[in-house]
């Protein structure tokens, strides 16, 4: 799923995810939600101090992970 530029692609997949589990009793899932792309390219000479936007610095959901071997 694509987010528009500058939404908040965190509290869509948490809304996603609560969606899927109240509608259809799914509880554990992958999800992947991004931001769309600029339209516009930006294009910058080397040193000109311009730099591109930046991703979200978080991880985009939760890591599940499961239980060690033996516990």
């Amino acid at each position: 799923m694509l987010v528009e530029t500058g939404g908040d692609c965190h509290a869509v997949r948490r809304d996603l995810e609560r969606l899927v589990a109240r509608d259809h009793g799914i509880t554990h899932t992958t999800l992947q939600v991004d931001h769309q792309p600029e339209k516009v390219l930006q294009v910058a000479a080397p040193g000109s101090g311009v730099t591109p936007a930046r991703h979200c610095e978080d991880p985009h959901g939760p890591i599940h992970r499961g239980e060690p071997h033996g516990h």
